[in-house]
């Protein structure tokens, strides 16, 4: 009787906190105390991160469980992407963790791992697929589905020329099964969509975390359509582009389309194109790799200074064969002891090896070696950060503690390195999101370069600060927390001034630039992030002529704005770019 009852209070407690968990998910699973169940997954993607979220209950009244979450489950899984996520539930409690994997997992469920134990059942999980297409991938909201969104723009983007019953390309639809105000607060969960689509009462009604994270979003180069008339976010109404043929607002690399009108049908078919346009051009960095600079792709992954020792190696291998071979046979003969060829040639190949990895250690060391590449929006008048770059590892041994990076860090291969579930180079790879994004194993490997590209979101407070003396002149003092090697500064009215080697927290006297004014029109960013953006962060390109009013452009030798990522690296070499809009800048076209 009394483990009946003790049963029922369970069930009780399971269901009641279940109820309470503000997702449809799939069935739940029962693994004694703990209740475990998936949210149905989003639509396939081409690139950036799919988000898994599991809702995990603990109906015991005193125990705590330690629970791993691991997609896909190994059995009948041929996905090279792993990712698992380890949490404490304490008694009657129930958590909602998320994690994320580069676009493109397969597998049959989530494996369940309590207190060190694998169940034997399987959580039911819609994993999403990889997607092939050049088309852009546009999630639509509950609200924008049933405004026709998608039925008016498919009759909007069909080619008469074509014939009656054909269309040129659009986009791949991903309808939400949640409302706005369930959707994810991180920016990641947004990262694999090309456009996202939302009603103007949507917005607003949508927590506070939720409508940061789509800001955020768009900061990192997403396109943001709201249906309606709606109030933007302070910094952004005066980088509004009245050329475009619907309002547009530009943030940092992204962009927000406003409709005004809350029926879509009266939009005109430019008005249409206006917004898969900026679809296309939100996917354009994952569809090329992008060159590093002026010396090429690999003079970025292989860190200068730091190349395979090819000839080297080579040269070992030669002498090893003419020493095992014909120079051992010979003198062999020569003592009539032919019968030694059985220890030493062991000995021989031993010697060898050891050599060879002297070698390796005396000319490449233990610690490995990175490059970076980046170029940074920094807003200081909503004190965040977009950054988007490329980094580079080698390492003479596989690192034993992969890579680290923080949960606000998009991390994949450059270009579309994906392809049918399996990457190029055929690596397996596991991500652990519990502690951070831990790129686990799979991600580097011994003497080969490693090429990942990344985007993130963040808060900083750093700055320039623009001092005018007694004098009538300009310094600028630098805030950045990193020595600038050469600094443009775009006063109020447009009048360019330059300074040149800044120590951190130093300040300069800023000397009046024999150039014209800053007129670079504010969609620019944008276009820097559907180009080969690496040029600019190199310095093979001119960054005066991107120059606004109240802006700034500083040139770094060291990158504070991306992650190290490996960690104890013997050398770091780094080109970063920062461009900051200035908190008293009155940026209008």
């Amino acid at each position: 009787m009394s483990i009946m009852r003790m049963t029922s209070v369970r069930l009780f407690f399971a269901l009641a906190l279940c109820g309470l968990a503000p997702f449809y998910s799939l069935a739940a699973s029962q693994f004694g105390d703990i209740t475990i169940s998936s949210e149905p997954s989003s639509a396939e993607k081409s690139h950036g991160y799919a988000e898994y979220r599991v809702v995990i209950t603990n109906s015991s009244l005193s125990a705590r469980h330690d629970v791993t979450v691991t997609a896909p489950h190994p059995a009948g899984s041929s996905s090279l992407i792993e990712v698992t996520r380890s949490i404490t539930v304490e008694p009657r409690s129930t958590v909602t963790v998320s994690m994320f994997a580069p676009a493109g997992i397969y597998g049959a469920g989530l494996e369940v791992s309590v207190d060190g134990r694998v169940q034997r059942e399987v959580v039911p999980a819609s994993l999403s697929q990889h997607r092939y297409s050049g088309e852009p991938s546009v999630l639509l909201s509950k609200g924008a589905s049933s405004k026709g969104f998608d039925a008016l723009s498919e009759a909007a983007f069909r080619d008469p020329s074509r014939g009656s019953g054909s269309s040129g390309p659009t986009y791949a639809k991903a309808s939400s099964e949640l409302q706005v105000s369930a959707w994810s607060d991180n920016w990641l969960s947004y990262s694999g969509y090309d456009g996202v689509v939302v009603t103007a009462d949507e917005l607003a009604q949508a927590p506070a975390a939720v409508s940061s994270a789509l800001w955020r979003w768009v900061e990192c180069g997403g396109s943001l359509f709201i249906i309606g008339a709606f109030d933007l976010p302070q910094p952004w109404r005066g980088r509004k582009l009245d050329s475009a043929p619907l309002p547009t607002c530009y943030a940092g690399f992204g962009q927000c389309i406003v409709s005004g009108a809350d029926s879509l049908k009266t939009l005109t078919k430019p008005q249409w194109e206006h917004a898969k346009k900026s679809w296309l051009n939100t996917s354009m960095p994952f569809q090329t790799v992008r060159t590093g600079g002026p010396a090429g792709t690999n003079a970025l992954l292989t860190p200068e200074g730091y190349p395979v020792p090819v000839r080297g190696m080579f040269l070992v291998m030669l002498l090893f064969v003419a020493v095992i071979g014909p120079i051992n046979l010979l003198i062999l003969s020569r003592k009539k002891k032919k019968m030694w060829l059985l220890w030493t040639v062991p000995a021989i190949s031993l010697l060898t090896c050891l050599a060879v990895s002297a070698y390796s250690i005396l000319s490449e060391g233990l610690k490995g070696h990175s490059r970076a590449v980046s170029l940074t929006i920094l807003d200081e008048t909503s004190h965040r950060a977009a950054t988007i770059g490329l980094v580079g590892y080698y390492t003479p041994l596989t690192p034993g503690d992969g890579l680290h990076f923080s949960y606000e860090t998009e991390v994949t291969l450059p270009g579309r390195a994906y392809n049918y579930g399996y990457s190029q180079d055929a690596g397996y790879r596991t991500i652990d999101w519990t502690q951070d994004q831990h790129l686990e194993s799979g991600w580097i490997n011994a003497r080969t370069p490693a090429n990942l590209q990344i985007r993130r979101s963040e808060s900083r407070r750093e700055r320039i600060v623009i001092r005018q003396e007694p004098d009538g002149s300009l310094t600028a003092v630098n805030g950045l927390g990193a020595a600038v090697r050469e600094l443009w500064v775009a006063d109020v009215k447009g009048r360019i001034y330059v300074a040149r080697d800044v120590a951190a927290g130093a300040a300069a006297l800023l000397t009046a630039a024999p150039t014209s004014n800053a007129a670079a029109r504010v969609d620019f960013l944008r276009s820097l992030y559907d180009n080969d953006w690496t040029q600019l962060a190199s310095g093979a390109a001119d960054p005066v002529k991107w120059l606004r009013p109240g802006c700034y452009v500083a040139a770094l030798d060291s990158c504070p704005f991306v992650e190290e990522g490996l960690r104890g690296v013997e050398s770091r070499r780094c080109e970063a770019l920062v461009y900051g809009i200035m908190k008293e800048s009155p940026d209008e076209n």
